[in-house]
């Protein structure tokens, strides 16, 4: 699905080693009630395997403006102002496992030059700002 016309949006490939084409693309795309341009920035990745040995892409990114990201269920709550959106994706498909936006009533970003990690047991630690009172889930 491709955004509005205007709109920046954060996406994630994976790329073939020999033939250097994309075997998987994904847009992270989202809307703004109303309709409109929309802005997203893609600030992190990182790639871990499960417990079953198969790679897990994680992706995080900012949300401008009150936007809504579109997720695997459909739209999840925008938070007012920027939120925070971390994706969790099979690495061999891209196939979307969950996607979750979180933020305040603030402006909430996510650090620039890889705000996110996984530790040991699987879970998906953030780092970054907020202008609001965290800490509250959604999606």
């Amino acid at each position: 699905q491709q955004p509005p016309e205007g709109s920046v949006h954060a996406y994630v490939a994976k790329i073939g080693l020999n033939s250097l084409g994309a075997e998987w693309l994904r847009h992270f795309t989202m809307t703004i009630p109303g309709g409109g341009a929309v802005n997203g920035e893609g600030l992190a990745c990182t790639v871990t395997p499960d417990s079953e040995g198969q790679n897990i892409v994680y992706v995080g990114g900012t949300v401008m403006n009150g936007a809504l990201m579109d997720g695997v269920t459909g739209i999840t709550q925008s938070y007012g102002g920027k939120d925070i959106f971390v994706a969790s994706m099979d690495g061999a498909t891209g196939e979307m496992n969950w996607m979750r936006q979180v933020g305040t009533a603030g402006d909430d970003n996510l650090a620039a030059g890889q705000g996110l990690e996984v530790d040991a047991y699987g879970n998906v630690i953030v780092f970054g700002e907020t202008r609001g009172d965290f800490y509250k889930v959604n999606g």
